[in-house]
């Protein structure tokens, strides 16, 4: 993803093409290294998940981890809204570098489609995979201060 971001699309063996750095390829570029980071950042956050298991669990809420995850990516929706929607501009003005429908296509795709879907399901899981025990005291009616579950 960042070889990609950086030299384009070209094999590591051949070298980079800057120039997507300095002309109209330069927001893709900015977008491509945002992606990568992202996927990172969901890395990271399915690392702490796996050590953390039990982090921020409650009897109604899940692990914390899969409430960061969820949001974490609502960040690639955007980024890939924002690549659908530069790229039918630089479509539309034919230039050179111009990317296909299918390109854009995907972009929209997976940005308005299959990364929402993603970010259901993990939100869904945080809101549903609690222990379903309710302490002693919250089952007599003694209502608990906040975070004293």
């Amino acid at each position: 993803q960042f070889h990609t971001a950086v030299c384009g699309r070209t094999w590591p063996a051949d070298g980079c093409d800057l120039g997507g750095w300095s002309d109209i390829r330069l927001p893709l570029r900015i977008a491509a290294c945002a992606a990568g980071s992202q996927l990172i950042g969901n890395a990271v956050w399915l690392i702490l998940q796996y050590l953390f298991p039990a982090s921020g669990v409650t009897a109604t809420t899940g692990c914390r981890f899969l409430w960061w995850r969820g949001v974490w990516r609502i960040i690639l929706c955007v980024i890939n809204l924002f690549r659908g929607s530069y790229k039918i501009d630089v479509y539309l003005t034919s230039t050179t570098v111009y990317r296909g429908p299918v390109e854009i296509t995907v972009n929209f795709l997976r940005g308005g489609a299959l990364s929402p879907v993603a970010v259901w399901s993990l939100l869904r899981q945080y809101r549903t995979t609690g222990t379903g025990v309710v302490p002693a005291q919250e089952a007599q009616g003694i209502s608990l201060p906040p975070g004293e579950l």
